[in-house]
Formats: C-alpha cells, structure tokens, sequence
C-alpha cells in the first residue's frame, strides 16, 4: 500500500499537482472548492479501466456503489449501483436505465476436421516423335536474254504563227476647262487667352481667359495657385453652390461611401450605455486605485464624444448627524471610464477631466453623480469603455454605497453625443 500512495504522490508531482483547502488540482493551480480532485487539460483525457462484459461481470463482490468501468462490448462507461445491486449504464440515462447485461455464453467446440485424401499417381509422358529431314533446295533458274531496244520516231512539225491584225486610231483629247476665280482671303480671328495655363472662355465674339486655371496637376476657380487638385477661391460668402434638390435652410452636406455629396438636415446621433447589475462600494474604498467595476460598458465607434453620466447615490444605511453638529455624516465618491473591467485607473482616451461625481450629507437619503466625460476613440474600429467608480470619501460615515451604477434604480443612464 505505501508503494501505491509513493506511485500516486510521484506522478502528482510529476503532472504539476496542486493542493490547497483539502482539494488537488492537476493542470491547474486554483482547483474547484467543491471538487476533492480537479483535472485540467486541453489536450488529454480520463482513462479509466477497460474490460469486456465478462470480465466486469467477474469482478469481485461486494462491489462498492459508484464503481466506474469502460464495457468495450457495449462500448459505454458503467456505474455500479449498491443499492439496486445493478450496472447502470451511461449511455442510456435519457432513455431509462437498461437491464443487465447477461454473460457471453461459451462458444461450442469446433467438429474434427476429416483426413485429406490422397493425391493420385500422375501418368507417365509419351515419348517425342523424331523431326523429319529437311529437303534439298533446288536450283534457281537461268535469266533469259534482253530484247534490243527500238527506233526513235520523228519529231512533228511546228504550225505557222497567224497574222497580226492592224492597230485602231487614238480617239482625240477633250478641252481643259477654265480654272475659277480664288475668293477673298478671311478677315484673321482673335488671339485666344495670352496668359499660361487659363481655360479659354468665348465671349460670342472673341475668345478670353476664363477664371479657371488649369496646370496640368491642379484646378483652381478664382485662383492661380491650387494647393489641392480642385481650389475654389472667393473673398465674399458663397463661394461654392450645389443645386440638385435636396438643398435646404441649414442643411449640410454629406456623403455616401460611394463620395457622392447630398444636402441633409443635421442630425444627433446618441449612443447609449448597457447597464449592467450595479456594484456595493464601501467606504473604505477609499484611494486613488479603489476602484470597481459596476457591470455598465458603452461601446463607441471611432471619434470624440461627450459621454453623458447620471447616477443614483444612496446608502445601506440612512446618513445621520453626528455627536459634532458641525461635521455631519457625509459620503462623497467618483466615477469615470477604463479600459477594461478589472482596471483600477481611467482610460487614456479621456481628454480632460477624467471623472463625474458625487455625494451625500446628512440626512439626505439619495444623491446623484452627474457629469460629462470627453472620450476620444482615436482608434480604426469601435471600443467599449467599462464604467467604474469608488474613491471614496467619507465624513463620519461608515456606510457603502448600494447598487450603483447598474439597473436598480431608474435614474440610471449613460449616452455618448458624437462632438468630431
């Protein structure tokens, strides 16, 4: 047996086993306070031990309840139940506990197997006949005598080439007819813009520079010296004027994601902050980096905002004069934004002030924190900003703040207006 306990104490160690309050973790460090033995890992199992129908069935008794095996006939973990003196099988729970599961019956014994017979004697092979004798080939042939070749025939006589008839007459020129008379010569038209790089405008009889210039790279309107691709320059109001319907008194104008430009009536638009359940801040949350997270984030896009705070300020218990009339019971606490739920300091995206506070005297019972935060998301995607408060300071005071920041009281409320 202490070979056993030394076997099991080495691969704990072995594993990085934990211990801590009577439990032991392998692969963690913070095993579960309800569990005796809590096992982690991303990466192995459980193996428990493996055995037939048979074998477990062979297992000797008494059996103690809650006996785990792996039946790989059935291919199902069992657990044995004392009580009912059964196998209760896991795979089926949702579908009602099934019977027990009868021992494999012995297989029979194989019938003997009958003598081979044997093989017969093969026949003997006839004998090969003798190949006969080849006969004599016989003489080739003499080649006869060739004939003498005949006479060439004469050639036939060319036949005589015809007479050429006789030429016809040139038929006679025509007249060359009378060359017209040239017309006046056209009065010469005015010079177009003199000045380098200005459009040409027509006046109905001449041509003039037009106020547009033109280099080749930029435009300018009512200026020679763009420093973008398309200048618009004029020293007196309306300078630029966009007709297409939709224009209006205040209206501005905006853009599509395709960059065509329309005029729109200005609009606010608000984000809202999601409560969350609202946190018990004690009095003696009382520094610089005691804050607490109260379950509320707002999640806003990318821009500068003002982030509207409200919230409701009431104690556990009422706040009441003190023995020193002169410092009553007095309870003052902050609240801002983080980066995070667990953070104790506000996000570095606030510009300005970082907090919006309030408090209590004595014998008011509610108070409210109210106040506006400047939040710039100078990043490319949405953020969500974690709500928290604390910093508390308390006059004579020993009580906490209950539920603040979250859905217990309807006063609650953050929202964000766009300022860039």
């Amino acid at each position: 047996m202490k070979k056993i306990y030394l076997l099991i104490a080495s691969c704990l160690l072995s594993y990085a086993a934990f211990c801590q309050n009577n439990n032991v973790g392998i692969g963690t460090t913070t095993p579960n306070a309800s569990a005796k033995l809590d096992i982690y890992s991303s990466t192995q199992g459980l193996l428990i031990p493996r055995m037939n129908s048979a074998q477990r069935a062979a297992i000797l008794a008494p059996l103690p309840n809650g006996l785990l095996v792996f039946d790989i006939d059935t291919g199902c973990v069992l657990a044995f139940d004392s009580i009912a003196g059964s196998w209760n099988n896991l795979c089926a729970l949702s579908g009602g506990t099934p019977g027990i599961t009868g021992a494999t019956g012995a297989n029979g014994a194989p019938g003997i197997t009958g003598a081979t017979g044997l093989n017969g004697t093969p026949g003997l092979a006839g004998p090969t006949g003798s190949a006969g004798v080849t006969g004599v080939t016989g003489p080739s042939g003499i080649d006869g005598t060739l004939g003498t070749t005949g006479a060439t025939g004469p050639s036939g006589q060319d036949g005589a080439t015809g007479i050429s008839g006789p030429s016809g007459n040139d038929g006679a020129v025509g007249a060359t007819g009378a060359t017209g008379i040239m017309g006046a010569t056209g009065a010469t038209g005015p010079i177009g813009c003199a000045t380098p790089n200005y459009v040409i405008k027509s006046t109905g009889t001449s041509a003039t520079c037009g106020i547009i210039y033109d280099d080749g790279a930029h435009i300018g309107i009512g200026t020679n010296t763009p420093g973008t691709l398309v200048t618009i320059q004029n020293p007196t109001p309306g300078a630029f004027q966009l007709v297409d319907g939709t224009q209006d008194s205040g209206y501005v104008l905006t853009s599509d994601s395709h960059g065509v430009g329309t005029w729109k009536k200005p609009s606010v638009h608000a984000t809202y902050g999601i409560l969350g359940a609202g946190v018990n801040i004690p009095y003696t949350a009382n520094t610089a980096t005691s804050y607490l997270f109260t379950g509320t984030t707002i999640t806003l896009p990318p821009g500068e905002y003002s982030v509207s705070v409200t919230m409701l300020i009431t104690p556990n218990t009422y706040l009441g004069s003190s023995t020193n009339p002169v410092t009553p019971e007095a309870i003052w606490m902050r609240s801002t934004f983080a980066d995070s739920a667990n953070a104790t300091t506000h996000s570095s995206d606030i510009v300005g002030s970082a907090l919006a506070s309030g408090g209590l005297v004595a014998p008011a019972k509610f108070g409210l924190v109210a106040g506006s935060i400047i939040i710039n998301n100078s990043s490319a995607v949405s953020k969500t900003y974690y709500y928290i408060a604390g910093y508390v300071d308390s006059y004579t005071s020993t009580s906490s703040i209950m539920g603040f920041g979250g859905t217990l009281w309807a006063e609650d409320n953050i929202v964000a207006l766009q300022i860039q």
